[in-house]
């Protein structure tokens, strides 16, 4: 689930290259004012390393990039600091840049696409604080936009007008003042949008977002009033680092929130393999990925799609993390199951959860259907027990008993009589019994002939709608109990006039439902009925009952077979 070990070195270099970049532009600010040198390497650093969290996630990449670019961005506002060449030029015409990728992952943030609203903002924002600060560039002289005169700086100067220049700077504060309330009234109309936990997750960002808005408006108010001072600056540095903070926090609640939804989701739920595979799939946002859950009856992997063993490639992978194959094996080293995800994105924590999350679920299914076999195998050996001990001695009584029958005392032949008709009825409630504990029909016949046998030994009309074919020893040991018991249960309470019990394979499932023809009103919670859910629970299957007054009674059972 994880990328090979060179990849995390990126980020780390991400983050020590633009640290370097922006010591290095802000040149002698640090001997100016340290706390707003501190301030802004704090924000380009926070900035990018919310960007890299976030672009980790398939449906927030766009959003972290907004953020990378925001960090990677913020000190060309502060390239002014060395009069030479273009920087002081870069300054004015780019120092908006970085509030404005920091305004598009604010208004993205947590959707995977952004409204019509908030890209018309954004692109508005985009065309105002680069269009207007070079027209200003055309029209201004160095020392009035930035902190230095011309020096060594290369410089346009086609028409140094201060009148003109003081005008278009009021319509740029104006314009900036307009597009930010706009801005701030997004934010708070989309913090008011969607349910308690959507609106949750929005809360530190979108706050963040308000006061950092805010914090620029006043500023740039400020610094067109009364010129620029680092002291103001320095304080929206601080209000900005409210911004990748909230980002971070967001996104740890969000993962907090996942991780608490696959462990109720896992823990509340008996899944079946499909399902399991379903819950993965959505879990972890991968709709491709694939899970092929180990078969200890064929002792293969199983290919849920079609139902049949599947050749599946080991070894390691040809083309890295896509089509990697991960083994879940239980606690005794046995195998569960093999998990292939598609080689999206996939939040690192939430799939080591997810993994963690199945392991536990499949081995709990194995654990059962174990004791399940367990339970059925010694019915199996009671029965053979009984045939060949108890019931073999009566056999060999029954016989010496027809001798003496046959003998020339005629005073001992009633008594001989009884006692050969005692012994053959406990010889036949003895092989009724063993049947009853498990008969050989379904050992050697199948699921079709030992219902069958199980119907005819019945005051019962039954029709039976089962097909031949044999399933897997498992699900036709719990399909036979269940009928049997379903049966059982219209011959005692139904009265019915016909029963009608009808099996179907298909779709990775075998589904049982036994149908009467009786009053109806059976009771959901009755002791019999717990003792079939349980089993078919334990199976990983559903049991089914509807019974509404005077139309009858049906149990329906749904096994996974694949």
């Amino acid at each position: 689930m994880e990328s090979d070990g060179a990849t995390p070195k990126l980020p780390r270099l991400a983050v020590a290259g633009a640290v370097v970049f922006g010591l290095v532009v802000e040149g002698d600010l640090w001997a100016r004012h340290p706390l707003l040198t501190v301030v802004n390497l704090l924000l380009t650093t926070l900035n990018i390393v919310a960007g890299l969290v976030l672009s980790g996630e398939n449906e927030h990449r766009f959003t972290g990039l907004a953020l990378i670019l925001c960090g990677v961005s913020n000190p060309l506002g502060w390239a002014d600091q060395w009069a030479w060449g273009p920087l002081p030029l870069y300054s004015v015409l780019f120092g908006y840049v970085s509030p404005v990728f920091g305004g598009w992952a604010l208004i993205r943030y947590p959707e995977e696409r952004m409204e019509r609203a908030g890209r018309v903002l954004i692109m508005s924002l985009t065309v105002w604080t680069v269009g207007v600060p070079a027209v200003l560039v055309l029209i201004a002289e160095p020392s009035w936009l930035t902190h230095q005169s011309i020096g060594e700086a290369w410089w346009p100067m086609v028409w140094p007008n201060e009148h003109l220049f003081a005008l278009v700077s009021l319509v740029f504060v104006a314009g900036c003042a307009v597009l930010g309330s706009a801005f701030l009234c997004l934010l708070v109309r989309r913090l008011l949008q969607g349910n308690r936990t959507e609106r949750a997750v929005r809360l530190p960002v979108a706050t963040a977002g308000i006061i950092a808005a805010a914090a620029a408006i006043t500023v740039t108010t400020s610094t067109t009033m009364w010129g620029p001072r680092d002291e103001v600056f320095a304080v929206e540095g601080i209000a900005d680092l409210a911004v990748p903070i909230a980002f971070l926090v967001s996104t740890g609640q969000r993962r907090l929130m996942r991780l608490v939804g696959v462990v109720s989701t896992f823990t509340d739920t008996v899944p079946t393999a499909l399902l399991l595979r379903d819950m993965l799939r959505l879990t972890m946002r991968d709709p491709d990925l694939d899970l092929f859950p180990w078969s200890e009856d064929d002792r293969c992997y199983l290919d849920l799609d079609a139902g049949v063993p599947s050749q599946l490639p080991f070894g390691p992978p040809a083309g890295g993390v896509r089509g990697r194959l991960a083994e879940l094996t239980g606690t005794d080293g046995g195998p569960l199951a093999l998990l292939r995800p598609s080689g999206q994105n996939t939040d690192r924590h939430i799939g080591t959860a997810a993994e963690v999350m199945t392991r536990l679920v499949l081995e709990k299914q194995q654990l059962s259907r174990r004791l399940l076999t367990a339970e059925y195998d010694a019915r199996a050996s009671i029965a053979a027990d009984l045939h060949d001990g108890a019931q073999k001695e009566l056999c060999a009584l029954l016989a010496l008993l027809v001798q003496c029958r046959h003998g020339n005392d005629p005073g001992s032949s009633p008594l001989i009589e009884a006692a050969c008709q005692q012994a053959d009825k406990a010889l036949q409630a003895l092989r009724d019994l063993a049947h009853g504990v498990y008969p050989s029909a379904l050992h050697h016949a199948g699921l079709a002939q030992a219902v069958d046998e199980a119907a005819d030994g019945l005051d019962l009309l039954v029709y039976l709608d089962i097909p031949d074919k044999r399933l897997p020893a498992a699900v036709e040991k719990t399909a036979y109990f269940f009928v049997c018991e379903a049966l059982t249960n219209v011959h005692k309470h139904a009265k019915a006039a016909a029963t009608h019990v009808t099996v179907s394979h298909g779709a990775g499932h075998v589904t049982v439902v036994v149908r009467d023809e009786g009053p109806g009103g059976a009771d959901a919670h009755g002791r019999g009925l717990a003792r079939m859910r349980d089993r078919i629970l334990a199976h990983g299957g559903v049991l089914t009952l509807t019974s509404p007054p005077g139309h009858g009674t049906q149990l329906t059972m749904r096994l996974p077979c694949v």
